[in-house]
């Protein structure tokens, strides 16, 4: 229907309908067409109610799997007693296309539910939304770990983690390095870090430098060649010397 009277939303078509019905009354156009209009819109709003609570009861049903599995990535990243929740609800609307509970909802393409991440970093902090998270670190791994759980359906081309590596290190940093590479099988990654654990896997490098010159600040930012590249991972590791860079050259190889 939408598509035949060129509408773009339903709420649009229920208020044509309003107009043809003020036509048809107006130019006393027969009652059998205003009742074939009528019985074709109550068809969709049942239809649109039907799909839509079935579309909720899934979401419902699968966001239990992705907060199990999401948690199970944090441990990974040490946030072992993060709590991890995704929080489905639908509102109520006065002008709502259809009822629940007796209650009008709001409903738009999407369905009925509004959903967003609930997480609880620390043991006794209530639950709250992902952006009232403090921690830049903390809100990149735990958009790593969201992310690596559905890297398998994700449309997107390219991220960005910017402070992931903050608080961590040893075999954590080894662990978000290895989701990361995992992730740019399917992803362009981009990673501002200072770990060598995290900076070892990448593909290609590139050093940001802040540089004063004449009373002004400039940032330069150079892709790293081969050589450059073993020489900054030893850097990072605090060892230029000939073992440091061996190992940084063993580090960079796997």
């Amino acid at each position: 229907l939408k598509r035949k009277y060129s509408k773009n939303s339903v709420k649009d078509l229920i208020n044509y309908l309003k107009e043809v019905e003020e036509e048809l009354k107006n130019l006393e156009f027969g009652d059998e067409e205003l009742t074939r209009l009528r019985e074709e819109y109550n068809s969709l709003i049942t239809k649109l109610k039907t799909l839509s609570i079935d579309l909720s009861r899934k979401r419902i049903s699968k966001a239990l799997e992705l907060d199990k599995k999401v948690e199970e990535k944090l441990r990974q990243l040490a946030m072992e007693k993060a709590i991890f929740k995704t929080d489905i609800k639908y509102y109520e609307d006065k002008e709502g296309l259809i009822e629940i509970d007796n209650k009008k909802v709001e409903v738009n393409e999407k369905g009925i539910d509004r959903v967003q991440f609930l997480i609880s970093v620390n043991p006794g902090e209530n639950l709250k939304p992902l952006k009232d998270v403090a921690s830049g670190g903390e809100i990149s791994r735990i958009m790593l770990a969201i992310k690596s759980v559905l890297s398998d359906v994700s449309e997107v081309d390219m991220m960005v983690f910017d402070e992931i590596d903050t608080g961590i290190g040893g075999n954590t940093a080894n662990t978000v390095g290895e989701i990361i590479k995992s992730l740019s099988q399917k992803q362009q990654i981009i990673v501002i870090t200072h770990l060598p654990q995290v900076a070892s896997k990448a593909n290609s490098h590139y050093k940001i430098e802040k540089i004063f010159e004449k009373g002004n600040t400039y940032i330069l930012v150079k892709k790293l060649s081969v050589n450059e590249r073993i020489e900054e991972i030893a850097r990072m590791i605090g060892n230029i010397s000939e073992t440091g860079l061996k190992y940084a050259e063993e580090m960079l190889k796997k």
